[in-house]
């Protein structure tokens, strides 16, 4: 072919200097569409962050709307997953339990070290060596790492003491950004936590085309942190709630309605008192089959008064064995468990019957139950010595086939299609602590999260 070019010295002439300003074209020398093609094409956006500290140009290019709107268009044309997994919060590490590279790539630096909290705790820590009993009159709590109290895609809520809960941080361990809330009006031993989150961008298609929609950033993303205090004085149920709109903690109450007199969350198995975010509302499970529904709404009028609602189970779901509140594929779920002995009591069989909470329906009388759409029911062998020990611990947010199991102190990730239970991945996990555990995923663009939360003027 290059011979067939030099057949006319004319052209020849023209292809090798062609040739030569093509040698001499630098990346800088392109245009910004061209590079925003080519930056939105690296394996990762870890890669695109690097790529900030090449000049000044490139910093501002990669920061500006256009590349993020850009690259989640192309991940969304090349159907790549948003990656999800469960994250056991064992001491500082966080424990991923996904086999998936993405994942594995992080569970060496994935931590929660880069707090200022956590390094408090390790100077406290290596105080109190050899320093006599002089660290046992310390309150409990003050020298352990910070502990998780609420997750949101890869945005985490901690708290730098398990009790007396008092400094809260929001922060991405992806990104190690970090940012302090202002403290709480008041201190309590045990207080119940829950984070609501709105996205950081939305997807838009009225056309049903998967090259045709957009991207909609929402980068004033609104968040609320709501904690349940008790109040001796008083038989309501009241409620702190942080705003990220206001920065400002708020008081409100949730005013008894009989016959639930008592806010006591239902625990099952390890499970720690979960709160589950659907829809704008806040959904905790109460003991006596009574799930209890907040509508955050209310934090943004001036009314005190919550609005909420006690909503029970079906009868036939009341005495059923134990279960798990959770959302999976946009959709509110239930799972119930229960065991039953074979002839020889040797071996058992476990029962998991997922369903869907599709609407809530009032009789005559004024009570709230939850109709329900039966989805699927799954079983398996189990051992009888070890009764209770293989419990779901939570749904896969994006895979509706998809639930995490724990068996004394692994857990297991299982497959209910066909209505058997299918091993898929086993995470060990060390002391057993499987009780703080939360879902975790990476969005393809990271959250932010806000350089202070101090509050407005």
């Amino acid at each position: 072919m290059l011979k067939r070019l030099k057949s006319s010295p004319g052209e020849g002439e023209e292809c090798r200097s062609s040739d030569s300003e093509l040698f001499r074209t630098k990346i800088d020398d392109l245009h910004e569409v061209l590079l925003v093609e080519i930056l939105c094409r690296l394996p990762s956006n870890k890669f695109l962050f690097q790529c900030k500290c090449v000049s000044k140009r490139w910093y501002s290019l990669i920061s500006a709307p256009y590349l993020l709107g850009r690259y989640l268009c192309l991940q969304h044309e090349l159907q790549n997953p948003i990656l999800s997994t469960l994250v056991v919060f064992d001491s500082v590490s966080l424990v991923i339990t996904s086999d998936h590279p993405v994942f594995k790539s992080l569970a060496k630096n994935f931590t929660l070290g880069f707090l200022p909290c956590y390094q408090q705790a390790k100077e406290l820590e290596e105080l109190a060596k050899g320093q006599g009993p002089w660290w046992r009159s310390l309150k409990p709590g003050s020298i352990v790492p910070p502990v998780v109290v609420g997750t949101y895609n890869d945005l985490v809520l901690c708290c730098a003491t398990e009790n007396d809960q008092r400094d809260y941080y929001l922060c991405n361990p992806y990104t190690k950004q970090w940012a302090a809330l202002p403290p709480p009006p008041r201190v309590y031993i045990f207080v119940l936590v829950a984070f609501v989150c709105d996205p950081y961008y939305n997807y838009s298609n009225d056309d049903h085309d998967r090259k045709g929609g957009t991207f909609i950033l929402n980068a004033e993303y609104t968040w609320k942190v709501v904690r349940v205090v008790p109040n001796s004085s008083d038989p309501n149920f009241h409620l702190e709630i942080f705003s990220s709109e206001t920065r400002q903690w708020r008081e409100i109450v949730v005013l008894r309605s009989p016959p639930f007199s008592r806010f006591v969350p239902a625990l099952y198995g390890h499970t720690t008192y979960s709160f589950v975010a659907y829809n704008g509302m806040l959904y905790w499970w109460l003991t006596g089959g009574v799930i209890f529904e907040l509508d955050l709404s209310t934090s943004r009028t001036r009314s005190n008064i919550a609005k909420s609602r006690f909503i029970e189970l079906p009868e036939d779901l009341k005495g059923l064995g134990i279960g798990l509140l959770g959302v999976s594929g946009g959709r509110l779920r239930l799972c119930k468990t229960r065991e039953f002995l074979r002839e020889y009591h040797d071996e058992g069989l476990q029962v998991f019957r997922v369903r869907d909470l599709k609407q809530v329906l009032e009789d005559s009388q004024g009570k709230l139950t939850w109709l329900v759409n039966r989805v699927t029911i799954a079983c398996q062998d189990i051992q009888v010595q070890y009764p209770n020990r293989n419990q779901v611990l939570a749904f896969h947010p994006n895979n509706e086939d998809i639930v995490y199991l724990s068996y004394c102190d692994t857990i297991t990730t299982c497959n209910l299609r066909g209505g058997m239970l299918e091993t898929a991945t086993k995470s060990q996990i060390c002391g057993g602590r499987t009780g703080v555990r939360y879902p975790f995923s990476l969005p393809w663009w990271p959250t932010p999260v806000p350089k202070t939360l101090e509050p407005l003027e």
